[in-house]
């Protein structure tokens, strides 16, 4: 399980957002933040559906999202639920 990380400059939610990916990182989890100004970002974004920030999902090893958070910053521990789950 992967946890993918949307944000964008100007977001005032998003600081929380990378707090939250940082936490998750340091207990091992893979993270992927994407930032929605880049091309590289927005083209991800796009393929996953993502219209508001912060938006934060875990993603199967097929890439498919099993759980997904849009607009809203979760707990590290909401996010490591859904992993387990």
């Amino acid at each position: 399980m992967t946890v993918k990380v949307f944000v964008k400059d100007g977001c005032s939610k998003c600081p929380a957002a990378k707090v939250v990916a940082g936490k998750l990182k340091e207990d091992g989890i893979e993270v992927q933040e994407y930032s929605m100004e880049t091309a590289e970002g927005l083209a991800e974004g796009v393929f996953y559906g993502v219209m508001a920030t912060p938006t934060m999902m875990v993603v199967n090893g097929e890439d498919e999202p099993v759980s997904a958070w849009r607009g809203v910053v979760p707990a590290a521990e909401e996010v490591k639920q859904a992993i387990l789950n």
